[in-house]
């Protein structure tokens, strides 16, 4: 008797386990706005997911935001600016990009631009970072326009479960966790 109770308790508690690290399918509502109207809804479904749904996720799945740093905390660098050039020795200017990376005193990026290229047609970008109590990047604004904000919204487990975009205080596209199979 006891060694069934044991048993039952066992797979009990590894099935409970492996639901948590199994993979998860999860659906999106991807919604656009014409001013304060819904003007287009679709729906994703990312198959097999099993790790932390982050910013980095919208950006792999969704291509939103677009440009992002590598990291957002690195130890390496405290209260500093790093500044990257595409081709180290080449001259320093229109036809070499620059990266630059400002870094606050918890080793946090708190801003990051790119300096466009006239010779590959790729266009410039200065985003500024935002942080919630937890560490979680909670907007990312960028300041070269300055109409345009991606807003991070989290649920209880810490999982991104919202991205809006703004743009000129008018929501724009919104990508929001609906449902979580497992």
């Amino acid at each position: 008797m006891r060694l069934t109770i044991l048993l039952f308790a066992i797979l009990t508690f590894t099935s409970m386990l492996g639901q948590s690290n199994s993979a998860r399918i999860l659906i999106f509502q991807k919604s656009e706005y014409i001013g304060t109207e819904v003007s287009h809804i679709s729906y994703d479904t990312i198959k097999g997911f099993t790790g932390k749904i982050d910013i980095y996720f919208y950006r792999k799945h969704f291509l939103k935001p677009y440009h992002l740093p590598a990291k957002f905390i690195d130890s390496a660098y405290r209260d500093t600016t790093i500044s990257v050039w595409s081709d180290i020795n080449g001259p320093k200017d229109f036809m070499n990009r620059e990266f630059t990376t400002t870094y606050d005193r918890s080793s946090r990026v708190i801003s990051f631009s790119f300096s466009s290229c006239f010779y590959c047609n790729e266009s410039a970008y200065n985003c500024s970072v935002k942080y919630d109590s937890h560490g979680r990047v909670i907007a990312i604004s960028e300041t070269l326009s300055k109409d345009g904000v991606f807003r991070c919204n989290y649920n209880s487990t810490g999982d991104m479960d919202r991205l809006d975009y703004i743009v000129l205080d008018k929501l724009s596209a919104s990508i929001q966790l609906v449902q979580v199979l497992w």
